[in-house]
């Protein structure tokens, strides 16, 4: 979606990548040098993943090549959908690994069905620009979950804490708190999202149980 120099927006009018419903053990980028992809400027979606056992490192993913202004996708950078889209990684502990998942018009990734199951998002950067010290926001949310179920966000190693600030809404905002399994070992949702988003589990919850006749 962008020139070659990786810093103009050429428009690709529907994703920029696309993994589909039989898709298994495909690599999206990779940890060493000049493996990552420069995925900007799509009208359908950056990287989307309807497979399995997939990984999605060291990847440029709404920004130019050098990380640091927006060339945004809309209306997100990654998504995870359904038909099936389990066991698969977004990013990695090592710092190769990484994705820059920031400057999307829309969310930075979305993870959204009830077959999608299983995945992990690990030591990204989210609404941050390649440095990780300044912000380069997602308008919308950082991370959108929606009725997907275990799902990792970071992780207990060194360096499996995701960097997620600096977006236009929360952090992290799921439509369906009551069914997520996520984790949040060693993620450093800085800026106060933590606590947005256990405050957001309490209000969802209680709604959910009103709605119900049990609160």
């Amino acid at each position: 979606g962008t020139d070659a120099a990786g810093a103009g927006d050429l428009v690709n009018h529907s994703y920029g990548l696309r993994i589909d419903y039989g898709g298994t053990w495909v690599s999206v980028g990779g940890p060493g040098a000049g493996e990552g992809n420069v995925v900007s400027g799509n009208d359908g979606g950056g990287i989307v993943v309807n497979a399995h056992h997939c990984t999605v490192e060291g990847n440029l993913v709404g920004t130019d090549a050098s990380g640091l202004a927006a060339v945004p996708n809309v209306p997100f950078g990654v998504g995870l959908f359904s038909y099936g889209a389990h066991d698969n990684r977004i990013g990695a502990a090592a710092a190769g690994a990484r994705n820059v998942i920031s400057g999307n018009a829309g969310y930075g990734v979305w993870v959204a069905g009830l077959e999608t199951h299983d995945n992990a998002i690990l030591g990204n950067y989210v609404g941050v620009d390649a440095t990780g010290a300044s912000a380069l926001p997602n308008a919308f949310s950082g991370v959108l979950l929606q009725e997907a179920s275990t799902l990792a966000i970071g992780g207990p190693a060194a360096g499996e804490g995701n960097v997620i600030s600096g977006n236009g809404h929360d952090g992290v905002l799921s439509g369906d708190l009551v069914r997520l399994a996520a984790t949040f070992h060693a993620a450093k949702l800085i800026d106060g999202q933590l606590s947005r988003l256990m405050a957001a589990t309490a209000d969802n919850a209680k709604e959910m149980l009103s709605a119900a006749g049990m609160g």
